[in-house]
């Protein structure tokens, strides 16, 4: 699994964000976002480093099991990341998104010359969604190593004052986006936005749950 692993690892942003540690949830009296990450299937899917690594690198990395996946090779990672705003603009999404494509481009360019054209990368598809009820870009891309082809299909999710990026690698298109799917709805999130100037504090905030599964990745209040 060491290549396949190193396409995934080269599609993360190498820059983790640091979570406050506090174990106390998000709350009323004290509004934030909580994001666990956590396998779908512990039948299907297995922790791919341990907790050290994890902290680490700034990312945690499941691998589909042998014969558990349809496709040949899957694999799904998470990252967090503060995100900018807790509402994104839609047109800010929409040039985000854009520029991810621009982003794929470039690094087709790195590798084409690399590798003397042995490893190539393509921009297939990018775009502005919605996972969960949150605002999301998302880009899929194509890559071509050592005659073998994988899909990539990356998510950057603004949960509140949290950004999930997701990135699913398969050999199958169909399975890239399904498994990335089936991450997001696993999600365990925890979002309280502060009340508005001048108003009383609320004691309802969104809690939505997914598969309570463990191996999971949290990103704690901020």
């Amino acid at each position: 699994m060491g290549r396949f692993t190193i396409i995934l690892v080269a599609s993360l942003s190498l820059a983790a964000c640091a979570g406050n540690l506090a174990n106390l949830p998000p709350s009323a009296e004290r509004p934030g976002t909580r994001v666990t990450i956590k396998s779908p299937n512990l039948e299907k899917w297995a922790v791919a480093q341990t907790a050290a690594q994890a902290r680490a690198n700034g990312y945690q990395v499941w691998a589909c099991k042998p014969l558990a996946c349809s496709a040949e090779r899957s694999v799904v990672a998470g990252q967090f990341g503060k995100s900018p705003t807790r509402h994104p603009n839609k047109a800010a999404l929409t040039r985000a998104a854009k520029l991810l494509s621009v982003q794929t481009k470039a690094q087709d360019l790195v590798m084409d010359a690399a590798s003397e054209g042995d490893e190539r990368i393509t921009p297939l598809s990018s775009g502005v969604a919605e996972f969960r009820g949150y605002p999301a870009i998302t880009a899929e891309s194509k890559k071509i190593y050592r005659g073998k082809t994988d899909y990539i299909y990356r998510s950057d999710i603004f949960v509140g004052l949290t950004m999930v990026r997701l990135i699913s690698v398969s050999s199958a298109r169909g399975d890239a986006k399904r498994h990335l799917d089936e991450f997001v709805d696993a999600m365990e999130i925890i979002d309280v936005e502060p009340p508005a100037p001048g108003a009383q504090a609320s004691s309802d905030s969104t809690a939505l749950s997914g598969t309570d599964q463990s191996g999971g990745a949290n990103q704690t209040p901020r």
